[in-house]
């Protein structure tokens, strides 16, 4: 991320074996407003998938570029265009085959959402959907896995509590229900994070207080 003094843009570098680093250059090449919280994901192809929250005339939507050997990076695109709410925190998995999952979350009066889209290459995302309860949700993280399974995992709170919950995705059946990870600590759980293997299996781990110290706590998913 970097500031002109008029607008802050994202850039890139592209490395290539046995040559290096190339010559940076600014990828968000449309000029309409302010671009924040890059990621990125590269398929074993070579592929890859940037997604940033873009802000424009309208408020911030989560705008992606895709690199491929043949075209390089493309023209950026949004993954949806949604006026009525306000979108922030992009994060997104690629799978080999090139195909992709996004979350992110989404802001409208004051409550907080996660929503997800699937990519498909020639054909591109799909419809974007809710996948997490409207009680304020943000910090969402996703993996997927070697067969096309997903998780999405992310912090939660109501005026009761401050929960880590998760959903999973199966190809051909899309998303499940959203699940709040039960622990013995009361106290509030925050910074998830996610890690899955080829067969689908995963690992949670989040930040959870016990009434006097932070603690560290851990789920395993077993498919």
């Amino acid at each position: 991320r970097r500031c002109n003094g008029k607008q802050t843009n994202i850039w890139i570098n592209d490395y290539t074996l046995h040559i290096g680093w190339g010559m940076a250059r600014q990828l968000n090449t449309i000029s309409t407003g302010d671009a924040y919280e890059p990621q990125i994901a590269i398929s074993y192809s070579g592929s890859a998938i940037a997604a940033r929250r873009q802000s424009h005339a309208t408020g911030h939507k989560v705008w992606y570029t895709r690199y491929t050997h043949d075209t390089k990076w493309d023209a950026p695109q949004p993954i949806e265009i949604d006026h009525t709410w306000q979108a922030f925190e992009p994060q997104i998995a690629i799978h080999r085959s090139g195909s992709a999952i996004a979350v992110w979350c989404k802001s409208n009066i004051g409550i907080n959402s996660v929503w997800a889209s699937c990519y498909t290459p020639n054909t591109g995302w799909g419809i974007a959907q809710m996948i997490s309860g409207d009680n304020n949700a943000n910090k969402a993280q996703v993996r997927i896995s070697a067969n096309g399974t997903a998780m999405a995992i992310w912090h939660q709170a109501d005026e009761k509590a401050h929960v880590i919950c998760t959903n999973r995705y199966r190809p051909g059946a899309g998303w499940g229900q959203a699940v709040v990870f039960k622990s013995a600590l009361t106290g509030r759980a925050d910074l998830p994070q996610i890690a899955m293997n080829d067969s689908g299996d995963a690992i949670a781990v989040w930040q959870q207080l016990n009434g006097l110290q932070e603690n560290i706590l851990t789920s395993v998913y077993c498919a």
